[in-house]
């Protein structure tokens, strides 16, 4: 694998904790509305990790970074809906309590992101793997 494939997967993974950490939330109260598409929006990107984790090879291993471009482009336009609907989260040191959920979620996301990235070398080089890489740039993550 490129150095310049794993810089660029490497700030796909930090742009998108970072984006999806401030701009959405769970729960209700103020933040309703968000709530309830960033449980969704996790949801999905825990299942689309698991089918990365869980690859053995470099054709599966693409099927999941294609999956996971799917459900950033389809989440894609709420979150940043959301992100600008709610600027003040971007402020804050830590999410609001009604969001503690959903950040908690995502920390722990970033945490499996360790494991993915070793598996991002080893399958890096891989055709498949660099054109799902490229779906995932498309979408903007």
């Amino acid at each position: 694998m490129k150095f310049s494939k794993f810089v660029v997967w490497s700030a796909l993974i930090v742009f998108t904790i970072a984006f999806t950490a401030c701009g959405g939330g769970n729960g209700g109260g103020k933040y309703a509305d968000a709530k309830k598409t960033m449980g969704q929006f996790v949801d999905a990107w825990e299942q689309d990790l698991a089918k990365l984790e869980e690859a053995d090879n470099a054709k599966d291993f693409a099927a999941g970074l294609k999956s996971l471009a799917k459900t950033m482009a389809e989440f894609k336009d709420e979150m940043e809906q959301f992100q600008e609907k709610y600027p003040e989260l971007e402020e804050m040191d830590s999410p609001p309590p009604e969001l503690a959920e959903e950040a908690a979620r995502l920390e722990a996301i970033g945490e499996k992101m360790g494991k993915i990235m070793m598996k991002m070398t080893e399958y890096g080089d891989d055709p498949d793997v660099q054109a799902a890489l490229e779906e995932l740039q498309k979408v903007g993550f």
